[in-house]
C-alpha cells in the first residue's frame, strides 16, 4: 500500500499514513493536534483525481485538509479512553490491513467505543528491526 507524507500545521512534525487514511482525522504524535489527512496528489498520467472513493471532499462541515481539527465537544459526562495498537510487520499483532482495521473498529463500535483519532508510530522490535504501529485512540462515555 502507498503512504502519504504531510506535516503537522502546528509543529511541522512529518506524519506518514497509509493512503487509505485520506480524509480521516489523526492526532499528531508530537503535539497532539487533530489533523485531517489530505488526499493524495493526483496522478496526471493516470488521469485520476487521487482521492479515495470513500472520501467526500465536498463535505461542507469538513475543515480543509491539513488544517487542525477542533476536538468535538463532549458533555459533562465522564469519558473513558482506550488506545489500541496494531503492528505492521513481524510484531506480535496481526499485519495491519484495511480489513483488519475495519474488523477491529466494528468490534469496538459494538462495545460502545468511537474512534477519536488514529496515528502511526515508527518503532523497533526486540531485534532492532523497524516496524510501524497503527494506534487507534478510542473513546466512550461512561
Amino acid at each position: 500500500m502507498a503512504d502519504l507524507t504531510f506535516e503537522c500545521p502546528e509543529c511541522s512534525h512529518a506524519l506518514i499514513v497509509d493512503v487509505q487514511a485520506a480524509g480521516l482525522v489523526v492526532a499528531c504524535p508530537e503535539c497532539g493536534t487533530q489533523i485531517r489527512v489530505p488526499a493524495p496528489d493526483p496522478d496526471p498520467e493516470a488521469g485520476e483525481t487521487g482521492a479515495p472513493a470513500n472520501v467526500d471532499a465536498a463535505t461542507p462541515e469538513a475543515p480543509p485538509v491539513g488544517e487542525p481539527v477542533p476536538a468535538p465537544e463532549m458533555t459533562a459526562a465522564a469519558v473513558e479512553y482506550r488506545v489500541v495498537g496494531m503492528i505492521d510487520g513481524n510484531g506480535i499483532a496481526e499485519k495491519v490491513t484495511a480489513d483488519a482495521v475495519e474488523f477491529k473498529l466494528n468490534e469496538l463500535l459494538q462495545e460502545g467505543w468511537r474512534l477519536r483519532s488514529a496515528t502511526t508510530v515508527q518503532t523497533h522490535d526486540a531485534q532492532g528491526n523497524p516496524r510501524q504501529e497503527l494506534l487507534l485512540i478510542m473513546e466512550r462515555q461512561i
